[in-house]
């Protein structure tokens, strides 16, 4: 996964600078328009030593399939983690690291709202085959995400008994003999899906009223 850098007021600033005084000392062939251009790019090394850090409130579904990850990031730079393996994967890590953020808090099974996590004005379901099988319904519930990995997929795909979902997200780690199986039975439901096996991680920010 890439992590987009946004540049600062000042590094834009300092780059139409340093264009100028290269531009005026190659026409004026000035040692004074050399210097401050010189000058102009320690500025503009030191400035890119400041990371501009601030992070959208988004959900993040990383492209790892040894590893399925879902991230929900606050502005502040909290974050919560499911992950399969229930550890800190090295996707995880690049962004914690790009952003010089702490490590996340670990979330388990998910369970606490009845598998259904609510954030960044989305309802978002990890979704455990088992956990589901023993849950009752009087009817489906609507939810934005409906997300598939292979450790929670299960063999009994009766999701319509327990949802509707806005988009289906199919994580990388469902094997290429299962995704097929797995498209097809969304496509015969009608329902939109995002496979990161061809598309790759899926960034989610926050919906603005």
């Amino acid at each position: 996964m890439s992590v987009k850098v946004n540049p600062s007021w000042l590094t834009v600033l300092l780059c139409y600078a340093l264009m100028f005084s290269i531009v005026s000392a190659w026409k004026e062939h000035s040692r004074r328009w050399l210097v401050v251009s010189y000058a102009v790019l320690v500025l503009f090394a030191i400035s890119g030593l400041v990371v501009d850090k601030q992070v959208n409130r988004q959900v993040i579904f990383y492209n790892y399939p040894s590893c399925p990850s879902v991230q929900f990031v606050e502005k502040d730079g909290r974050s919560l983690l499911w992950s399969a393996e229930k550890r800190i994967c090295p996707p995880v890590q690049r962004f914690l690291d790009a952003h010089g953020l702490k490590a996340p808090s670990m979330l388990g099974k998910l369970d606490s709202v009845g598998g259904v996590v609510e954030f960044a004005s989305r309802k978002i379901v990890v979704y455990d085959a088992d956990m589901w099988k023993k849950t009752r319904v009087s009817k489906p519930l609507v939810v934005d995400i409906l997300y598939l990995n292979r450790y929670g997929i299960g063999k009994e795909w009766n999701w319509e008994k327990y949802f509707i979902p806005r988009l289906v997200v199919v994580d990388a780690s469902v094997s290429n003999s299962w995704r097929r199986r797995v498209l097809d039975a969304l496509e015969a439901r009608g329902w939109p899906y995002y496979d990161m096996a061809t598309e790759g991680a899926l960034v989610l920010k926050e919906q603005r009223p």
